[in-house]
């Protein structure tokens, strides 16, 4: 039912929740690189694709532009977008986005995201209740800045795209699932058009 309570979340309340806490974006990267913790920028299966026709090598692939998540063992349910070798995302460069058009879109929502009550986010430094849902913010130094009615539901109206869109890829993922043993030295990758043997 979770696809349905996606389709029926209300984008004036989610803007009213964005206006209030306000947002503008720095372009100060803090999202793009590595901390602490891995960077994982979560990726559809359609993202996939856009982001190896957005790329600048011309005959880039999918698995060229991303990888298996960081998370979980040898068997795993998220693509992410490619980090170089310091742990940022293969498209930040020069301190800027090399794909910002084609950007998945955890990075258009970012820091803001639905959540529903079955669901923990333990990265959240804020939550506000929207019915039996909640819309998390995460830690960013653009929010608490102006941002116009229209702009934020702009925003609110992606992020609720989004979170249709994750639901939709969460419920189509186990209508195909299938147990996979990847040999030695690789991992499956579970999503929404099956199973992916990829080598670690």
């Amino acid at each position: 039912m979770t696809v349905e309570r996606a389709e029926s979340l209300n984008v004036e309340e989610i803007a009213d929740i964005i206006h209030e806490i306000g947002f503008e974006c720095t372009d100060c990267g803090d999202c793009c690189t590595a901390d602490d913790e891995p960077l994982a920028v979560t990726v559809f299966p359609d993202e996939r694709r856009a982001l190896a026709e957005a790329a600048e090598e011309n005959d880039a692939s999918p698995e060229d532009v991303t990888e298996p998540s960081p998370f979980g063992d040898d068997e795993k349910f998220e693509w992410t977008v490619r980090r170089d070798g310091c742990g940022d995302c293969f498209f930040h460069q020069e301190d800027a986005c090399s794909v910002y058009e084609d950007r998945p879109s955890v990075c258009r929502t970012y820091p803001f995201a639905v959540r529903f009550d079955d669901r923990d986010e333990t990265d959240a430094v804020e939550t506000h209740e929207l019915g039996d849902a909640a819309v998390v913010v995460g830690e960013c130094e653009g929010t608490g800045r102006d941002i116009t009615r229209e702009d934020a539901l702009e925003l609110a109206r992606a992020v609720k795209e989004r979170t249709v869109k994750e639901e939709r890829e969460a419920r189509e993922l186990l209508d195909v699932y299938e147990s996979v043993e990847p040999p030695e030295g690789s991992v499956v990758v579970h999503d929404s058009e099956g199973a992916h043997v990829v080598p670690e």
